[in-house]
């Protein structure tokens, strides 16, 4: 593949706003990696934290950057054959649940809500 500005790692990661037009392994690379990838707009653990207790809530273990399936899924499917489909219903789980994620956040009135 010829090096281009397109397939470089700092526009994959830094300067790049959407993933259209990009292939599986490069569009696995911006949202891993760029912040305006699904996976930075995850919460964080500490988005979880009970503002009176100062403990985590459980669903820190399924909707943070390091524990999402989904966001696991999406960085494995640039170093593996992934179809468009998978990837898609990759993107699609991440999506639904970075929705959920904060819905949570704001219902049980978390760090994360503040």
């Amino acid at each position: 593949m010829k090096r281009t500005l397109k397939n470089s790692w700092e526009y994959l990661t830094e300067i790049a706003t959407s993933d259209e037009g990009m292939t599986i392994r490069n569009a696995s690379i911006f949202h891993s990696f760029n912040p305006n990838g699904l996976v930075n707009k995850l919460p964080t653990w500490e988005d979880f934290e009970c503002p009176e207790t100062g403990l985590t809530n459980y669903s820190a273990l399924v909707y943070t950057k390091t524990s999402n399936y989904y966001a696991k899924e999406i960085v494995k499917d640039g170093s593996r054959r992934c179809s468009k489909i998978m990837h898609k219903i990759h993107l699609e789980g991440l999506n639904e649940d970075i929705v959920a994620a904060w819905k949570h956040i704001k219902k049980f009135n978390l760090k994360g809500a503040a």
